[in-house]
């Protein structure tokens, strides 16, 4: 991944770790392995050979996921949850870096076996240094953007959006909140026009061409039968909060 010094995940027993603190594990492991408090460790796949000179040199059969890296211990359940997508066929290939306190405790990656993606069209095998194409990552900026806004008091969580944004009300959307939209509550899923790429340019944007679209739409929520209103808004929460932001 980029910007992370990596551990090579080949590593023996006897290297020290260069920053101090709690050890890191180092995964090459498909199911639930082994783990020994306070040893840095290769995790081994469990139809390995444990009584090897060389944990490398084993690796998971065929049908096992393999997930490379390493981990604080601490953080181990996590890293379970990470492989369990492998198997259960949700993941293809992945990384995961997870930073706690400013300190990363978690720096692993994988694929669903060992032999997937391995020189298909040129390309190395997936690994952590591979370029990984990321949906949805505005979205955190986004909520950072609306939580800056509530720290100056300019914002409530509770506020109606039309209380920023009048034109919203219509359509019977008076009474959604911001938090609503946030929590992609706001019955607004889908619109009835299609936005077109020259709609979204920034310049078109600061035009209302996106905002004049979303004002006219009515709520749209889930069947009550869901006993939910939670909907993921994949695209038009971002919309939606930006005319909020202006």
């Amino acid at each position: 991944m980029p910007l992370v010094s990596y551990v090579q995940s080949k590593m023996s027993s006897n290297i020290k770790l260069k920053n101090p603190g709690p050890m890191i594990y180092n995964a090459v492991a498909s199911a639930s392995p082994p783990r020994i408090p306070n040893v840095l460790q290769q995790i081994m796949p469990s139809n390995a050979n444990t009584n090897s000179p060389s944990a490398g040199a084993n690796s998971p059969s065929p049908s096992e996921p393999l997930i490379e890296g390493d981990y604080d211990p601490a953080f181990a359940p996590v890293v379970d949850l990470f492989s369990k997508g492998f198997r259960d066929g949700s993941e293809a290939e992945a990384q995961l870096c997870v930073y706690h306190k400013g300190r990363k405790v978690i720096d692993v990656w994988g694929r669903a076996s060992p032999s997937a993606a391995e020189n298909v069209d040129d390309f190395p095998p997936y690994d952590g240094d591979s370029l990984q194409v990321v949906f949805s990552s505005s979205k955190v900026l986004t909520s950072v953007v609306v939580a800056c806004l509530v720290d100056r008091g300019l914002l409530s969580y509770d506020d109606p959006v039309c209380k920023h944004w009048p034109e919203f009300a219509e359509a019977d959307k008076a009474g959604l909140r911001v938090c609503d939209v946030l929590r992609h509550e706001a019955g607004l899923v889908h619109l009835s026009k299609t936005v077109m790429f020259e709609e979204m340019l920034p310049e078109s944007i600061k035009r209302n061409s996106i905002g004049a679209v979303i004002e006219k739409e009515p709520c749209v929520f889930p069947p009550e039968s869901s006993g939910t209103d939670r909907e993921y808004h994949g695209l038009t929460r971002g919309w939606i909060l930006n005319e909020i932001f202006r």
